[in-house]
């Protein structure tokens, strides 16, 4: 799995996501390059981590980036009936 220092423009990024020690099956992520608010196109990178919870995403461009990572599942103890989660972070991705 990659460091999040060692982020470049044109690499691939392997990640994983854990809820509760566990693989994050199924998460729904969504990649926001920084200073795009304001703008027609976002460019969101939308992805969805595997049966493992990994992830790989290759960096377009350099610069900041958001991530917002949601995840929800039935595995929920009673009297719940689902369990969710969320996760944010910055990276920065750095040119080649």
């Amino acid at each position: 799995m990659t460091h999040p220092n060692d982020l470049y423009v044109g690499e691939t990024a392997k990640f994983q996501f854990l809820f509760e020690g566990q693989p994050a099956v199924g998460a729904k992520l969504a990649f926001v390059k920084g200073n795009t608010r304001y703008r027609n196109e976002q460019n969101q990178i939308d992805l969805v981590t595997d049966n493992q919870g990994f992830v790989d995403i290759t960096w377009p461009e350099a610069g900041m980036y958001l991530l917002e990572a949601e995840y929800q599942d039935d595995k929920a103890k009673a009297p719940a009936t689902s369990r969710r989660g969320g996760y944010n972070a910055t990276f920065a991705v750095l040119p080649e």
